[in-house]
């Protein structure tokens, strides 16, 4: 028998939690729309531009869907996985949450890189 004592854990309202989770979800997926319009009336437009911009925006867009896939991952995990046990949810972060933060410092880093090839 074991004679470990349990700690009650306190009721929490998940909503504080998963609510910002799942609106910045949103955003971010509308956003990445948004980035796959600017992307397509890029290549549309600029079509003499050299292949490494051309590359380096190809690059962007892949990181932004990665990071959106990731995000909803997360948010799976949250609301679906975890579903009925609010403990499960927050004992450890989401897997693909690691991802998003990934995918966004990269993300990050290639834009800045297009800003700097497309620089005199």
């Amino acid at each position: 028998m074991d004679n470990t004592p349990s700690v009650p854990v306190p009721k929490t309202d998940v909503s504080v939690f998963i609510g910002p989770i799942e609106l910045g979800i949103l955003v971010a997926v509308f956003l990445f729309g948004c980035s796959v319009i600017q992307g397509h009336t890029y290549y549309s437009t600029f079509k003499s531009d050299p292949w490494i911009l051309k590359a380096l925006v190809t690059v962007a867009l892949l990181l932004e869907a990665a990071k959106v896939i990731s995000g909803a991952s997360s948010l799976w995990f949250l609301t679906v996985t975890s579903y009925g046990n609010p403990q499960a949810a927050f004992a450890k972060f989401p897997p693909a949450a690691d991802l998003v933060i990934l995918f966004s410092c990269l993300s990050g880093a290639v834009i800045h890189a297009v800003d700097n090839v497309n620089d005199p």
